[in-house]
């Protein structure tokens, strides 16, 4: 059963690691599809990853952490949901942050 998605995930690996080799740019993704498809589509694939893969991944991991948080104290002391969304908000801050370039 996991043999299939694992032969997958290793040939794109492998087509990754070949196209580091062919393109050595520093930018990923972008040069890739630069290289293959011209600026436009490259520009919209650049877009989607840092809007919506981006936003999405800081949201699920503030949620994520919120919860987690949130459970740890359940038993102690009873958290309202505004203050369970305060933290959610500012591990989103966090996480935007880090991971979005400044």
């Amino acid at each position: 059963m996991w043999i299939v998605p694992g032969l997958f995930s290793l040939l794109g690996a492998l087509v990754y690691a070949e196209l580091g080799v062919r393109i050595q740019r520093s930018v990923g993704e972008y040069a890739y599809i630069l290289e293959a498809f011209g600026g436009l589509p490259a520009l919209v694939v650049m877009w989607v990853n840092f809007v919506v893969i981006g936003g999405d991944s800081c949201a699920t991991n503030a949620l994520a952490f919120a919860e987690y948080i949130y459970n740890l104290f359940i038993q102690v002391v009873p958290i309202p949901f505004h203050i369970l969304s305060m933290v959610a908000i500012c591990g989103l801050s966090n996480l935007c942050n880090q991971l979005l370039p400044s």
